[in-house]
């Protein structure tokens, strides 16, 4: 509205009921509200004080009244003070948050208001801006070029006059004025798009250094920015150091490392590119089951062995139904060495395992050991329970995926893969068995050792050597048997009476004989447990 309109909507009110107002009142409103954005709700606000005040005194409205609520500026910093007052301690913390990213910081400790999207503030707080909004201390705005909400101080007294509002100002300047920089080269990186223009040398020290500082109070695109900047970085100290590796003698030096650390040079540069966040080697994941959505089409299927199997034991009974309630993923292959061996090298570096107890110190995994078999694409060996736990911890963290062990459920019905047959080679119906030698490494072909994953042929689900090559642990604590078994597939756990001293291996290994690579066959050892005769290792699944 322009200047006589606001006049209108001041003095047409005010007449139809008979109040006036002291001689140069008006233009005294008029002259403080200015052509503010939020100027209309500001007049609103302090309107309703003078007529509270007439309310009390009658007549009119006068200078005195204004003067008393120290004009608009005063007023505007009393009324955000009573609305501070009544906020919990989360929300102040939120409303610092909020205000913090609506100024602009200059150099010479002058403070303008800004506008922010409503998307950067964040989701969580929604809830406050809307209070805020209603009490007239902040603006919402429709960018016209985005269509986007956008919010802004309803006026600049409020970061001038609200001594809160200034100490914030004051305590915070430096955090401001290397936002205002991170602002600009954000800004200018979006008009670009040229990694060239994303941050680096000392601007990405400083914001690395205020991601840690101020870590909860960056928003969304800023953190993304300076990810996106760090990302940048890693890569090209890693192309520099490529270059590098080059030369003839570096190369040497480099494959004298790879000798001294017991690994082949493929693993060695797989470690150098882990331990720089360039690539980290994740194992071969299959959609378990395979183009089927579990919650239209429910993923069952009956665990155990049936009554009828003359090589079944009541550890594998009663045989019962399990309905999974989403899809998951598991490991094509059991985890190798060159895949396990990434992680041995850089997980004592990185600050060990966790652990449940926080007393406890961190959980230290078994040497490498293939006893005299060999290492790269064969599985690993000589792992214990905890050992695995550890690495698919270690692999979550650097992947940001959900890497576990599998569900005994879950190893079961993707290793019978359909079928319900003791053996997922054969079905129970076909009038020419297949040859279990033609799926799995087991004490008559395998020569007493494991021999590298992927070689036999795959069950029907593409999933290799899930019976025997190596023992697989799974997630489960022990249970004598599946009387009060989980109808849903999750882990055996203690509160189900199960015995956590122990875990459950499955599959069968290179040692053994056919009745152990049945689907339902079970063993369980404890879980710090490691042996190379027994031949154990693992495969890891996914939510």
């Amino acid at each position: 509205m322009q200047a006589e309109e606001l006049q209108q909507a001041i003095e047409e009110p005010a007449r139809k009921v008979t109040i006036g107002f002291e001689p140069g009142l008006v233009d005294t409103l008029l002259a403080d509200v200015g052509d503010e954005p939020g100027n209309l709700p500001l007049l609103e606000f302090v309107l309703e004080q003078l007529w509270n005040d007439e309310k009390r005194r009658g007549g009119m409205f006068r200078h005195q009244a204004y003067r008393d609520m120290n004009k608009l500026k005063g007023a505007l910093a009393q009324k955000a003070d009573d609305f501070y007052k009544n906020l919990t301690n989360l929300d102040r913390q939120q409303l610092r948050y909020i205000l913090l990213q609506l100024v602009h910081t200059g150099e010479n400790a002058d403070y303008t208001r800004r506008r922010a999207s409503v998307n950067d503030l964040g989701a969580n707080a929604e809830a406050l801006i809307n209070q805020l909004t209603r009490e007239r201390l902040l603006v919402s705005n429709q960018d016209k070029e985005s269509g986007n909400s956008t919010l802004e101080v309803a006026h600049e007294a409020l970061i001038r006059d609200w001594p809160q509002f200034q100490q914030w100002l004051n305590e915070d300047r430096d955090f401001l004025l290397w936002r205002e920089r991170l602002s600009s080269a954000r800004d200018e990186w979006q008009r670009s798009r040229d990694p060239e223009a994303l941050l680096d040398g000392q601007r990405l020290l400083d914001a690395k250094r205020w991601l840690k500082l101020k870590q909860d109070e960056l928003n969304a695109q800023e953190k993304a920015f300076i990810e996106k900047s760090l990302r940048h970085s890693k890569w090209a100290t890693a192309k520099i150091l490529l270059s590098v590796l080059l030369p003839i003698s570096l190369l040497a030096g480099f494959f004298i490392w790879s000798a001294n650390n017991n690994l082949s040079p493929k693993v060695g540069i797989y470690v150098l590119l882990a331990k720089t966040d360039i690539y980290i080697l994740q194992p071969d994941m299959v959609s378990i089951p395979p183009d089927t959505d579990c919650q239209k089409e429910p993923c069952d299927f009956l665990m155990g062995s049936t009554e009828a199997d003359p090589q079944a034991e009541k550890i594998e009974q009663p045989q019962h139904p399990v309905r999974f309630n989403k899809p998951f993923k598991i490991g094509r292959y059991e985890i190798t060495f060159d895949e396990y061996q990434v992680f041995a090298s850089l997980i004592a570096s990185e600050g060990g395992c966790e652990v449940t107890d926080k007393n406890e110190p961190p959980h230290e995994i078994g040497a490498i050991n293939d006893s005299g078999f060999g290492k790269g694409n064969r599985p690993v060996m000589y792992v214990s329970w905890e050992d695995a736990q550890c690495y698919a911890q270690w692999l979550s963290g650097k992947t940001g995926k959900n890497y576990h062990l599998p569900t005994e459920a879950q190893w079961e019905y993707s290793a019978r893969a359909g079928t319900t047959a003791p053996y997922y080679w054969n079905d129970g119906q076909a009038e020419t068995k297949n040859d279990p030698k033609d799926y799995a490494w087991y004490a008559e072909n395998s020569d007493q050792q494991t021999h590298p994953v992927g070689i036999k042929k795959s069950n029907a689900f593409g999933l290799y050597d899930m019976s025997g090559n190596v023992y697989e642990w799974v997630q489960d604590c022990w249970h004598d048997n599946y009387k009060n078994a989980s109808k849903d597939g999750s882990a055996g756990q203690a509160q189900d009476n199960g015995d956590c001293a122990r875990r459950v291996l499955r599959g069968g290994s290179c040692g053994n004989f056919p009745d152990a690579l049945r689907s339902a066959a079970r063993s369980g050892f404890n879980p710090d447990f490691r042996d190379d005769c027994l031949v154990i290792g693992f495969r890891l699944a996914q939510d």
